[in-house]
């Protein structure tokens, strides 16, 4: 926990292959989709700041969390593929 903390902390989306490598071998340690989404979200990434994800877990007039994802292979999978986009896009020069 303390470690996925810190990557938010210090922004580190270079992390992203890493973390979502680690998701995969490690059976799923779900905190990782949090700080997946949390680094998509600190970095305002439009594809996740306009999905129904976002909508669903914050209140728009305050954007503090106000719910939370029901856990499943289709939601997983949507993390993980615009965790990745957000990756390649911030990669690029």
């Amino acid at each position: 926990m303390n470690f996925l903390n810190v990557v938010v902390s210090i922004n580190a989306k270079e992390m992203i292959p890493y973390l979502i490598d680690t998701y995969h071998k490690n059976n799923g340690n779900h905190y990782i989709l949090t700080t997946l989404m949390l680094l998509m979200r600190n970095n305002q990434y439009p594809e996740f700041m306009q999905s129904s994800s976002y909508k669903k877990l914050y209140n728009q007039n305050t954007d503090t969390y106000s719910a939370f994802l029901v856990y499943n292979k289709a939601n997983e999978d949507l993390i993980i593929k615009r965790a990745t986009d957000f990756f390649n896009g911030s990669s690029q020069p």
